[in-house]
C-alpha cells in the first residue's frame, strides 16, 4: 500500500473509484436484468411499494449529498487540515459515499428486482474495506485519538444518531 505523505487528505480521496464502480455495477445489474441475461427475479406485485421506497432512497441520497457538500464546511476543513465532525458528519462519517449507496440502491429498486437486495450489502462491504485500507488509516495517522473517538461515536456508512 502506498504511504500517504501529505498534509491533508486529498479532496476526492478514493471517492471517484468507489462511486464510478458502484454506478457501473448498478447500471450493469439493471441492463442484465432488463435483457433477462441474468435475471434474479422481480417483485411486480410489490411494484408501488418498491417505487416509493426507491424514490425515498434516491431523495435521501440527493439530500445527503447536498448536505455533505453545500451545508457543511468539509471543503474548508480539508484545506485547513481540520477534522469535520459536525453537521451531517455528526451522523455519518462518509455521507457522500453513503449518498451514492442510497441513490444506486434506489435505482435498483425502481426495476422491482432482487438485485437491490444483493448489491446493497456488496456496496456497503466494498466501502467498508476501501475505507479501512485507505482514508481511515490516513485519518487515524493524522488525527490520532480524536479520529478514534469519532469512529466510536459515528457510523461509517449509514446515518444514525451519534453514540455517547
Amino acid at each position: 500500500m502506498k504511504q500517504i505523505n501529505q498534509k491533508h487528505l486529498p479532496f476526492f480521496g478514493v471517492g471517484p473509484i468507489y462511486v464510478i464502480s458502484i454506478l457501473l455495477m448498478t447500471m450493469l445489474a439493471r441492463y442484465l436484468s432488463n435483457k433477462r441475461i441474468i435475471y434474479i427475479g422481480l417483485f411486480e406485485e410489490l411494484g408501488t411499494i418498491m417505487n416509493i421506497l426507491a424514490l425515498l432512497l434516491i431523495a435521501a441520497g440527493v439530500m445527503l449529498y447536498g448536505l455533505s457538500l453545500f451545508r457543511s464546511d468539509i471543503v474548508k476543513g480539508l484545506k485547513e487540515n481540520r477534522l469535520v465532525t459536525h453537521g451531517v458528519y455528526a451522523y455519518v462519517r462518509n455521507p457522500i459515499y453513503s449518498a451514492w449507496i442510497f441513490i444506486c440502491t434506489g435505482i435498483l429498486l425502481l426495476g422491482h428486482d432482487i438485485w437491490a437486495f444483493v448489491l446493497c450489502p456488496i456496496f456497503w462491504a466494498y466501502l467498508t474495506v476501501l475505507m479501512k485500507h485507505t482514508e481511515e488509516k490516513w485519518l487515524i495517522n493524522q488525527y490520532g485519538q480524536q479520529y478514534l473517538d469519532y469512529m466510536k461515536k459515528v457510523n461509517r456508512v449509514f446515518p444514525w444518531f451519534p453514540r455517547r
